[in-house]
């Protein structure tokens, strides 16, 4: 029999032949008991193995740094032994996922681990979409399982401004719902980073005629980093985030959806990350920049710089490297969504592929921080020639974030352990650490939305492909995480209908062809809704339907009308 797997993986795990007889299987439901949060963990994780027939000691001791921890198991018990509540925390789920492989007899076992980087941080965008606080409070509990230990929240206009309450979008979130996020990773756990982004395609502020005095000239999407009145709108913002959220760290970031800014060589540019960055130091805030934006720019003494791959990832050490000359903080960024993503298309294995390459080029660098960027651009692409849709547009990168949560793993394992991490070992343990199934179609269920609806040459292969997601879907029944299972059906059903979309709107359908297809669309209506109600608002529901269905629709309703 083999070893258990732990995901991260640790650093060490011996284990030996010898075991740890329980008196009876531990069930389903008593394993789910000891799923405890970050705030309750404490008070109540000796009792919850106690109850569930185990004999567990946890113990604080001061032999540990940060967030290490030691697990124990012999013949008569096991100890979790960390420097504090985090430690322990994450000692408690490696023995939990020990315990959930081996419900019978646990193996007699020694396990040590402490992590690469003290800031471990999965970049949450909620530009597009407006997550409701309920589900966040499972995504927090899911990013600490993978024991990241900070979520970099991006509002833009889903944040309520106060100060400025033209910025606030029509779909946001209240006051007391931002408290509710906050209290939620808390719980969890995780620190809540707010991020504002300073340079770039900021039309939610540029393009309002309120704020038209420092637009950039020529543009009607970017402010006019030249104007100290820009920067001065900017630090309104970035007080009201910080006032908000607790954390030592503030990220300014750019809005480009590639992570390149067109204007990070504009004259004022540097003066302009200087007013802002300085203003967050002042007030007792860490700012963390992307390497790119600070080029020309005297930042505080306490900045950490984030290099990424857009900078350029052959020489991602070198720019870790140069932040470290100047006397900085340095991170690195993992995307875990490839360049190729888009509304209709997921390609897991290149965003793991890269993100493997990305830390290898990083295995000798003294690092800080690991940001793991999962960004969606609220800015279309650029369309293609020949392409149509279910919406007969492309690019709005709606893909949900329960779509990249096997990417987001592999990131974490990168980010805990650098030199450690081997995705073939946490694909072959996916199914049942997140799937609570050793179903090896579970991970292979990951990899099967690569192709788009852009390229009339893949369309055959791109049906063959999403109707393979389908049947395995409908066929799997994993006991956690369903949604994120039914997720991934509903993208392959949503793919698979704008292709016939696009093959009927080639001609002027027939009146059986064109009853065909508002028949799906009704039933794809239903299902939408079914699936993401419980992530997403009413309004941001209905908003993504019009977006996926509402151009097809229109197009059948005037074929109705004409015959």
């Amino acid at each position: 029999m083999s070893d258990p797997s732990i995901v991260p993986a640790p650093r060490t795990a011996a284990f030996t032949t010898q075991t740890l007889k329980l008196k009876q299987p531990l069930a389903s439901k008593a394993l789910a008991g000891l799923n405890l949060s970050f705030k309750e963990f404490r008070a109540r994780a000796e009792r919850a193995w106690a109850n569930a027939g185990l004999k567990v000691k946890l113990l604080e001791l001061d032999d540990y740094e940060g967030e290490a921890f030691k697990v124990e198991v012999g013949s008569g018990g096991a100890i979790v032994c960390a420097r504090d509540n985090r430690g322990l925390l994450y000692g408690h789920h490696a023995l939990l996922q020990v315990v959930a492989q081996c419900p019978h007899e646990i193996p007699c076992c020694v396990i040590e681990d402490a992590p690469d980087h003290p800031l471990r941080a999965f970049h949450l965008d909620l530009r597009v979409h407006r997550y409701r606080p309920a589900y966040l409070q499972t995504v927090f509990a899911d990013l600490a399982r993978l024991r990241y230990n900070a979520v970099i929240v991006q509002y833009d206009d889903a944040f309520p401004f106060a100060k400025e309450p033209f910025l606030t979008g029509a779909i946001h979130y209240t006051a007391e719902a931002v408290a509710e996020i906050g209290r939620y990773a808390a719980d969890a756990g995780l620190m809540v980073v707010p991020s504002l982004a300073v340079t770039g395609s900021l039309g939610w502020i540029a393009g309002l005629e309120r704020y038209s005095v420092i637009r950039a000239p020529g543009s009607a999407a970017a402010l006019d980093t030249a104007n100290p009145k820009a920067a001065r709108l900017l630090c309104v913002l970035a007080e009201e985030l910080m006032a908000t959220h607790a954390a030592p760290y503030f990220l300014l970031s750019t809005a480009d959806a590639d992570g390149r800014d067109p204007l990070a060589e504009a004259p004022g540019n540097g003066s302009h990350i200087e007013a802002i960055a300085g203003f967050v130091a002042k007030r007792g805030k860490t700012p963390v920049l992307w390497a790119d934006m600070a080029r020309g720019a005297q930042l505080p003494k306490d900045a950490l710089l984030v290099a990424r791959s857009a900078d350029d990832h052959h020489h991602l050490a070198a720019i870790v490297a140069a932040a470290r000359k100047e006397g900085y903080q340095a991170g690195a960024a993992l995307p875990c969504r490839a360049a190729s993503d888009d509304d209709f298309s997921r390609d897991s294995a290149e965003a793991v592929r890269r993100m493997q390459e990305l830390a290898k080029s990083l295995r000798n660098e003294n690092i800080t921080a690991m940001i793991v960027t999962s960004c969606t651009s609220a800015v279309a692409n650029a369309p293609v020639s020949g392409a149509l849709s279910v919406s007969l547009m492309r690019g709005g990168r709606r893909f949900h974030h329960a779509a990249t949560w096997y990417a987001a793993a592999v990131a974490a394992e990168l980010a805990w352990n650098r030199a450690g991490a081997d995705e073939e070992r946490l694909r072959a343990a996916w199914p049942h650490f997140w799937f609570g199934l050793a179903d090896e179609r579970l991970a292979e269920l990951q990899f099967h939305h690569t192709g788009g609806v852009t390229d009339p040459a893949q369309t055959t292969a791109v049906i063959r492909d999403r109707k393979k997601v389908v049947k395995m879907a409908r066929e799997l029944k994993p006991l956690r995480h369903r949604d994120n299972a039914a997720l991934l059906d509903l993208y392959a059903r949503l793919t698979i209908h704008a292709l016939h979309a696009r093959r009927i709107f080639r001609h002027t359908p027939t009146r059986q062809q064109a009853a065909l297809l508002r028949a799906d669309s009704a039933r794809l209506r239903s299902l939408h809704a079914a699936v993401l109600a419980p992530s997403l608002c009413r309004a941001e529901v209905a908003g993504e339907q019009e977006y996926y269905f509402g151009h097809a629709e229109m197009l059948l309703a005037r074929l109705a009308r004409k015959k």
